[in-house]
C-alpha cells in the first residue's frame, strides 16, 4: 500500500513515500503487484529543519494521507473505508470491489481519487487494465482516461499508479495534465521514479491568479498565464463545472501582476 503525507508547515512541502516490502512478496505470489518495487534514490541532501516554539493548535500544520491501490482487496478495503480520521481513497479504475468501495466512501463523504495506472519502465511489472502506455495516441490517451474515470465516477483528483516510464515523458504528461486540468480535477505524482516530470510540467502550465464568489452569485477571477493556457480556462469558463450554470461571460485585459504567485480562493 502506497501511503503519501503532505505536510504544510512553515514553508516547507514534505512528501513521504512508503512501500511495505511485505505487501509486495504477496502481490507477487497472488499475480499482482501493486506498486514497482524500487523506490526511487532522491540525492537531495536531508536538512534538519531548525527548532522554533512550539506551535498553537490554531497554527498546527495539515496533513493529507493518501491510501492508494484501493479495490483488490476487499476486506483490508472495508478497514480503511471505517478508519475514523479523514482520509483520501485512491482505487485502481477496473478493480473487482472498486465500484462498490468508492461509492460507499463518497457516500460517507470521504474524499474520492483515481488511481491511474501508467506504464513503469520494467516491462515485468504490470501496472494493470486500463494502463496508459508511452506507445498511445493522444486520442487513446484521452480515452483510457475518460473510461478510467467513468469506473471511478466520484473521483475529484487522480494519482499515478507506477509509471516510472510514463511520467519521465514531457510529451506524455504535459497531454495529460492538460487533459486532466480540463476535467478540473488536480493531479498528484506518486513519484516512483526521481526523474518524473510530472511536477515541472503541473508549474509549467499552471495559471496565477485568484477566484471568488460575489455576493449578487456572479463569480469573478483574475488570470495570469500563458496565452494559450489562459484561452482554454476562458474556454472551459463558458461551460463551468456540472453543477454550475453560466448565463454570461464578461472579460477585460489588465496588466500582469507580478506579486500574485499560485492560484488561490479568495473571501
Amino acid at each position: 500500500m502506497l501511503v503519501a503525507v503532505s505536510v504544510f508547515a512553515a514553508g516547507y512541502v514534505i512528501f513521504f513515500r512508503t512501500v511495505f516490502a511485505g505487501e509486495i512478496s504477496t502481490a507477487v505470489k497472488s499475480g499482482i503487484v501493486f506498486e514497482e518495487p524500487d523506490p526511487p534514490v532522491h540525492e537531495d541532501p536531508i536538512t534538519d529543519i531548525p527548532d522554533k516554539k512550539p506551535l498553537l493548535e490554531k497554527q498546527l500544520p495539515k496533513v493529507a494521507i493518501i491510501i492508494d491501490d484501493l479495490g483488490y482487496h476487499e476486506k483490508i478495503g472495508n478497514k480503511f473505508l471505517n478508519f475514523p480520521i479523514e482520509l483520501t481513497y485512491s482505487f485502481l479504475p477496473f478493480a473487482p470491489h472498486s465500484e462498490k468501495q468508492e461509492k460507499t466512501a463518497f457516500n460517507s463523504e470521504k474524499t474520492v481519487i483515481l488511481h491511474l495506472p501508467l506504464e513503469p519502465k520494467d516491462p515485468q511489472w504490470d501496472p494493470g487494465p486500463g494502463a496508459l502506455l508511452l506507445t498511445d495516441s493522444l486520442e487513446l490517451q484521452k480515452n483510457k482516461l475518460d473510461q478510467a474515470l467513468a469506473a471511478v465516477p466520484h473521483a475529484v483528483g487522480v494519482n499515478s499508479h507506477m509509471g516510472s516510464g510514463y511520467t519521465e515523458s514531457t510529451e506524455k504528461m504535459k497531454s495529460l495534465l492538460q487533459y486532466i486540468r480540463a476535467k478540473d480535477l488536480f493531479f498528484i505524482d506518486s513519484f516512483t521514479t526521481a526523474k518524473s516530470v510530472g511536477l515541472q510540467m503541473a508549474q509549467e502550465l499552471g495559471l496565477v491568479g485568484w477566484v471568488r464568489n460575489l455576493p449578487d452569485g456572479r463569480v469573478e477571477a483574475w488570470l495570469q498565464g500563458d496565452p494559450q493556457v489562459v484561452s482554454s480556462m476562458l474556454t472551459w469558463c463558458y461551460d463551468g463545472p456540472d453543477w454550475a450554470r453560466v448565463d454570461n461571460i464578461a472579460k477585460e485585459d489588465s496588466p500582469p501582476d507580478d506579486s500574485i504567485s499560485g492560484f488561490r480562493i479568495r473571501y
